[in-house]
């Protein structure tokens, strides 16, 4: 028998994998949320958004592949 915190454990994972992967993404800021671009970078997963906003910005970047 199903208690009430398994029955509500249950539909919060049934509807977690129905969610489109967009949601599970990150936007970022540079320099708001990260010093540099490559922070930004190093920190940031497939389908990520990394927003740089205008200012001088003195390093090179390693996207990797």
């Amino acid at each position: 028998m199903f208690s009430l915190r398994r029955l509500v454990a249950f539909v919060v994972a049934s509807v977690s994998l129905c969610v489109p992967s967009k949601a599970w993404s990150a936007d970022s800021f540079v320099p708001d949320d990260f010093a540099t671009i490559q922070a930004a970078i190093n920190a940031s997963s497939s389908g990520d958004t990394i927003t740089v906003r205008p200012a001088p910005y003195k390093e090179r970047q390693d996207i990797g592949g």
